[in-house]
């Protein structure tokens, strides 16, 4: 009896679920191997990659896109790989099981590090090429100004994060206080502390603090802007804003040869000018566009690379 393929499909990625069991996809920001060096060749094959327990979705917004660089790509057939941790994509990045990674910056900084993997491209998921991180208050708590919050709790969504964590952590530290995650809203915190929670979600966040079940929040600038309504907004305040940095990022394996770097970097950055093209990236995350980083790519990394130094640095 032949199987449809969509069915052989769909019991391949149950068998393949089954065989990783149920691992999070939440890891440790934190991530030491030694960087692994590697031999650049030419490959027939290149991978995308994405880290996520929902293959068959990352899959169907992926597909679209891998079949437009194959078009593209003299030579080159493009296949797709799903992880489910960070360190797993460590290791896909060194050993060239994965060439393309699409990440959010500290996530895809650490793999950097880890992998002797190469930042590449600006991805604007969601239509966004950049932000910032927006840390409020609920009007009741009485916090008007960022110096006056030591001793108070404030909602982070979780700790792989990079706008609701990452960002945040490191801006109250430059701001002269210590970070400490706690169990309960009623935990104690001292004076010079800012005690953390996660709410696993940033509408979880904003409705913590409008609430008033924690007095601060920290969520990205979109969010705030368009997940808040009007009156909602009337009691928050904004205290704080982080630096702005690119909303997602594409890093290649080092085992790409320079002139695949070329070639993919080409085709993806003119993808939003074909139809083609435009209609995968928008399956893709609703991305706009790919392009170069303005500062300049070896600027971005070493800003990236120095973001992880950083929160090595907080966490202790």
């Amino acid at each position: 009896m032949k199987l449809d393929k969509k069915l052989f499909f769909l019991m391949s990625i149950g068998l393949w679920l089954m065989l990783v069991g149920c691992t999070s996809t939440t890891p440790e920001p934190t991530v030491t191997p030694e960087p692994i060096e590697v031999e650049s060749v030419d490959k027939e094959v290149i991978t995308l990659g994405v880290i996520s327990n929902d293959p068959i979705e990352e899959i169907e917004e992926l597909q679209p896109l891998a079949d437009y660089l194959a078009a593209s790509l003299t030579d080159t057939d493009v296949d797709i790989k799903i992880v489910l941790t960070l360190q797993d994509m460590v290791d896909a990045m060194s050993n060239g099981e994965i060439d393309i990674f699409f990440e959010s910056v500290y996530g895809a900084a650490i793999v950097m590090e880890a992998s002797n993997s190469q930042l590449a491209l600006r991805r604007w998921k969601g239509g966004v090429e950049e932000y910032h991180t927006v840390i409020f208050a609920n009007t009741d708590s009485q916090l008007t100004d960022i110096s006056d919050i030591g001793g108070n709790i404030i909602a982070f969504e979780a700790s792989e994060s990079t706008s609701s964590f990452v960002l945040p952590s490191i801006y109250l530290r430059d701001a002269g206080f210590n970070l400490a995650e706690v169990a309960s809203v009623s935990s104690d915190v001292d004076d010079e502390t800012v005690g953390y929670m996660f709410s696993d979600d940033d509408d979880n966040t904003i409705q913590w603090v409008i609430t008033g079940r924690v007095p601060l929040g920290a969520v990205n600038n979109h969010n705030y802007e368009e997940d808040i309504s009007d009156e909602d907004r009337e009691q928050l305040i904004i205290l704080a804003e982080t630096e702005t940095i690119p909303r997602h990022v594409v890093v290649y394996s080092g085992t790409l040869s320079g002139e695949q770097h070329t070639a993919i970097s080409e085709a993806l950055s003119a993808a939003h000018e074909t139809d083609g093209g435009a209609e995968a990236l928008q399956i893709f995350g609703k991305t706009s566009k790919f392009d170069a980083f303005p500062e300049g790519v070896e600027a971005a990394s070493s800003s990236m690379l120095s973001m992880v130094e950083t929160m090595n640095d907080v966490q202790g």
